[in-house]
């Protein structure tokens, strides 16, 4: 097998469900998060809670972008 020695990693996994839904409910990455326990999300993303944590803390990381502006 030439490509890929690895799954899809899991926080990239979450990473990409967390944008998909703010896509799609036209909300901020940090309203997504604030508005899902990390248990649901990982169960929604077949994921371990500590993929899910870790993903959780990339996603609010200042250089992801600011995920509300200050002030709210």
């Amino acid at each position: 097998m030439a490509g890929r020695s690895r799954a899809v990693d899991p926080v990239d996994r979450v990473r990409r469900y967390v944008r998909e839904i703010a896509s799609v409910e036209d909300k901020s990455v940090d309203d997504v998060l604030s508005s899902m326990e990390p248990k649901d999300l990982s169960r929604r993303a077949g994921l371990p809670h500590k993929a899910v944590d870790k993903a959780i803390k990339e996603l609010r990381s200042p250089q992801d972008g600011p995920a509300r502006p200050q002030g709210e």
